[in-house]
C-alpha cells in the first residue's frame, strides 16, 4: 500500500513533481525534492514505495533516451 503524500504541503514549498508511468501501466507522482534528498544522501531510494517497479521504469526510459542521442 502507497503512503500518502501532502501535495499541500509540497505546493507550499514550491516542489514539483515527478510523474512516472510505469512498465506496468500505473502512474507515480514523485515530489522532485525526494528525488533531490536521495542525490544528497539525506534519503534512501529504497523508502520509495514501489520502488522496483518505479526505478525499472525511469531506467528503461533513461537507455531509451541514451539510444535516441547516440
Amino acid at each position: 500500500m502507497g503512503k500518502i503524500i501532502n501535495f499541500n504541503e509540497a505546493k507550499e514549498k514550491n516542489d514539483p513533481n515527478i510523474t512516472i508511468m510505469t512498465i506496468d501501466g500505473n502512474v507515480h507522482v514523485v515530489p522532485k525534492g525526494f528525488f533531490n534528498d536521495v542525490i544528497d544522501g539525506k534519503t534512501n531510494i529504497l523508502d520509495l514505495d514501489d520502488f522496483g517497479i518505479i526505478i525499472r521504469s525511469i531506467l528503461k526510459e533513461w537507455l531509451v533516451e541514451i539510444k535516441k542521442n547516440a
